[in-house]
């Protein structure tokens, strides 16, 4: 009794084992995926400004005291929800990872739907990775080979004696500059420098517009 007890110990320990291995692989492939729902609850908290129920006052402050999370990366996670609903329809292959979105967000949302089929296209039946994912774009768009001189900064320019600026432009200036210098120390990684003159520019425009 005691020998059969003992051969039938390593074939029950293979399937305990076997069982262990399978469950923690599923715990992986769900925390995998996990960073498209996480980016899409931030982006619902921060555009319906549901922050402000828990009594913050501005997104990045929820994000930093709620989650000791940067706004940056927080930001991050948003890009990449939002990158994902935009190839959805593109295939039946969809991201599987924050890494393999990553190299999409600094595109349009059209040129991520072309990119995304490039993944696919160059896949064919085999795994798509993120390193296949930044051939893609750097397919559909090339990266810079030579980087421009920098301009001469231009003196920044006094505000206007006769008019007092409203705390409130004040604060939106300071958390966008704190947002720069966050891109810009995490070596614009987590927002391109491409992506920032973009909506700088834009802000730019609508001054002169007015």
């Amino acid at each position: 009794m005691t020998l059969a007890a003992e051969k039938s110990t390593p074939e029950l320990s293979s399937k305990a084992s076997n069982k262990t291995l399978q469950e923690h692989e599923q715990v992986i492939e769900r925390n995998l995926t996990a960073f498209y729902e996480e980016g899409g609850a931030l982006l619902t908290i921060r555009d319906q400004r549901l922050y402000n129920e828990a009594g913050y006052s501005s997104f990045t402050d929820y994000c930093k005291q709620r989650w000791d999370m940067s706004g940056s990366h927080a930001d991050r996670l948003i890009g990449s929800s939002v990158v994902v609903d935009n190839v959805a329809p593109i295939g039946a292959i969809q991201p599987a990872n924050e890494a393999q979105v990553r190299p999409l967000t600094k595109l349009s949302a059209d040129l991520q739907k072309q990119a995304w089929g490039k993944v696919i296209e160059l896949a064919g039946d085999g795994k798509v990775t993120a390193k296949l994912v930044k051939k893609a774009v750097d397919e559909i768009d090339p990266p810079e080979r030579t980087a421009a001189p920098p301009k001469k900064a231009d003196p920044a320019p006094e505000p206007p004696e006769d008019q007092e600026i409203p705390a409130a432009f004040e604060e939106a200036v300071a958390a966008l500059s704190a947002e720069l210098k966050a891109a810009r120390d995490d070596s614009w990684r987590s927002l391109s420098q491409k992506s920032a003159r973009y909506h700088l520019q834009k802000l730019l425009d609508l001054i002169e517009a007015s």
